[in-house]
């Protein structure tokens, strides 16, 4: 093999085409500036969606076109215009795993761990308090009145041991991890500390079925509007470019411009029209 194939095969291994959907709105200032981490205005802000579901910032790209077509529709919603694509070369290692993905697994682990003990919920009677149970005061039949009174037993057994309850969250949540990156030792810690953040905050609601819900239903939102540090430290704790393991989305936490390894590799504004193309993509 020849060196320069050598070379361009060593260099296919540590990069990745990736996309990035946006609006045709925005391609004047993509082709001048390039794509911008801290854009003026961005697809999914405040104001248009809610605290629970803005970026946090950077540049985020899709494995998959398809993905990156929906989020193009979704700039066009806040944008006008019409659905645009980049292609980009991402060099592996230089991203976060997308916020969302995390939350959501921190989510769905909290959401497992309260379906798991609700199934010790003994003989499903709420009339027996939980070891521990801090809600002693409240009427025995606080469950009667829920569809899952189950789920309720096992959400106040959740706030009344919080400790080994984060525990539970942040051990099931690495597992999710795994399956798509690589955490650090650290990351687990970190995830306890929102774990016991959500329970802590679910313990003060006053009712059995708000305190289920606190945990499940609302679990993502709390993360995502309550523990943005948090989640920050988190993101740089888990590797999205590991070896037979590829999430979906990435968060690139700088600009991408037309130079450098990672970098703009084609604009097609709107879809399917090529305004620029780098000289070496074919």
């Amino acid at each position: 093999m020849k060196a320069f194939e050598i070379i361009n095969e060593r260099v296919q291994q540590r990069t990745q085409i990736m996309y990035h959907g946006t609006s045709t709105n925005l391609i004047p200032s993509i082709k001048s500036n390039g794509l911008l981490a801290t854009p003026p205005k961005k697809t999914y802000d405040k104001d248009t969606y809610g605290a629970s579901t803005a970026s946090m910032g950077g540049v985020y790209v899709a494995s998959e076109k398809g993905f990156a077509l929906e989020v193009a529709r979704e700039a066009v919603g806040t944008h006008g215009g019409e659905k645009a694509l980049v292609t980009i070369q991402y060099v592996k290692g230089s991203g976060d795993l997308d916020e969302d993905e995390i939350v959501a697994s921190i989510s769905d682990a909290a959401q497992q761990i309260m379906r798991k003990l609700s199934a010790n919920a003994p003989n499903k009677r709420p009339d027996i308090i939980p070891s521990g149970m801090k809600f002693k005061d409240e009427p025995p039949d606080r469950y009667s009145g829920m569809s899952y009174p189950d789920q309720g037993w096992a959400a106040d057994w959740m706030v009344s041991n919080i400790d080994k309850s984060a525990t539970q969250i942040a051990t099931r949540t690495i597992e999710i991890l795994q399956k798509k990156s690589k955490p650090s030792k650290q990351a687990i810690s970190i995830v306890k500390q929102m774990a016991t953040k959500l329970l802590q905050s679910a313990s003060k609601v006053e009712d059995a079925y708000g305190r289920s819900r606190a945990i499940g239903f609302d679990a993502y939102d709390t993360f995502r509007e309550n523990m943005e540090d948090l989640l920050s430290v988190l993101m740089q704790q888990v590797n999205p470019d590991t070896a037979n393991k590829s999430a979906e989305s990435r968060r690139i936490n700088r600009d991408v411009k037309f130079k450098g390894k990672t970098r703009i590799l084609q604009i097609e504004s709107p879809v399917g029209n090529i305004v620029y193309k780098d000289a070496n993509f074919n």
